[in-house]
This record gives structure tokens, sequence and C-alpha cells, in this order.
């Protein structure tokens, strides 16, 4: 019975440390949330944004100048929030802040091929709108950078959380046999003892 007490506090141990993994698995996803969506969004930001300097070149619409600030006020907002995110790694951060500048030559590129008065057909703003289309790629490249980085982070993480999940349950479960047996061996011996001194009882 000696042994009743160890085993009940390690199977104890074991649920606190099986409960710590259930929490690392659910902090893993939150960080996962809070670094990898807004870079995601942002991306999707910055390729929206092109789109109307492109299509000012096609159809000369003067709508587009109107689309383009919109659309770039919303990817400026993205970085602001991108910005703001710790992502523990000094290269991340550097990519994010890289994609930044980069992002605010696009801008001002944007609006040269915007200011244009007779855009369509115009071989000058094809050439403008290579040298945005290059510019966003490298932004996005920066950015996706970032998005593997987490991902594969969050991935390790994850099957280590799960590798552990995966143990203190097989060491729990262990115990709690173990210590079931040692119960009921006890109550057995306790038993075996009382039958065997009847004398001792009554009195």
């Amino acid at each position: 019975m000696g042994l009743v007490l160890p085993l009940l506090v390690l199977t104890i141990v074991g649920y606190l440390l099986f409960y710590y993994a259930i929490e690392m698995m659910d902090a893993s996803y939150g960080d996962f949330s809070r670094k990898f969506i807004p870079i995601s969004r942002l991306q999707e930001s910055v390729l929206r944004a092109v789109m109307p300097p492109n299509d000012y070149l096609i159809h000369g619409d003067q709508e587009e100048r109107r689309n383009f600030q919109f659309l770039r006020i919303e990817a400026d907002q993205g970085f602001e929030r991108a910005l703001g995110v710790d992502f523990d790694d000094p290269r991340k951060n550097a990519s994010v802040v890289n994609a930044h500048t980069v992002w605010k030559h696009a801008v001002r590129l944007g609006e040269d091929i915007l200011s244009m008065d007779n855009p369509a057909g115009n071989p000058s703003g094809a050439k403008l709108m290579e040298q945005l289309d290059s510019l966003v790629d490298e932004v996005y490249d920066q950015l996706e950078y970032v998005c593997t980085r987490t991902v594969s982070e969050i991935d390790n993480t994850h099957v280590l959380l799960h590798k552990m999940y995966q143990k203190v349950g097989i060491v729990i479960l262990g115990f709690m046999v173990l210590l079931s047996v040692v119960v009921i061996m006890g109550s057995v011996l306790v038993k075996r003892s009382g039958a065997s001194h009847p004398g001792d009882i009554q009195r």
C-alpha cells in the first residue's frame, strides 16, 4: 500500500503534463492566427492593389485612379498590422520591413502610371507596368518567406507537442493501470489477513 501515494502523485503529474500539452497546442494555433493570417491577407491586398494601374493602361478609365487609392490604403493598413507583429525572428521581421520599403516604390510607380493622360498603347506606360509587376513580385516573395517560415515553425511545434501528448497519455494510462493493480492487490491482502485472524476481527 506504500506504493499507492507515489503512484497517485505520478498520475496527477502526468495529467498536468497532458493538460499542458493540450494548452500548448491551442497556443500554437493562436500563434498561427496572430502571425500568419495578417501576412497572408497583406499578400492578397498587394496583388489587388496592382490591378488598377494595369487596367488603366488597357482601358484608360479614370475610375481606376480612385480604385488604386482605395486598394493602396488597404495595403498600407495591412503593412501597419504586419509591422506590429513580433515574429521572434529577426529575418522575418526584416523581410516585412524590406517588403514595405519596396511597396512604397511600387506605389509611386502606380501613381506615375495613373497620372498618364494617354495610357492605352503607351510604350512608356507598358515599361512602367513591367517595373511595377517586378516590384510587386518582390514584395510578395518577401512576405511569402515570412509565411513559409511561420508555417514550418508552427508545424514543427505541433509535431513535438503531438508526440508529447501521445507519450504523456501512455504514461498516464500505465500509472492508472498500475495504481489499480496495487489497490486490488492491497484489498485482496487485507481480506486474506482478516480471514487468517478471525478472532482478532471479533475482538
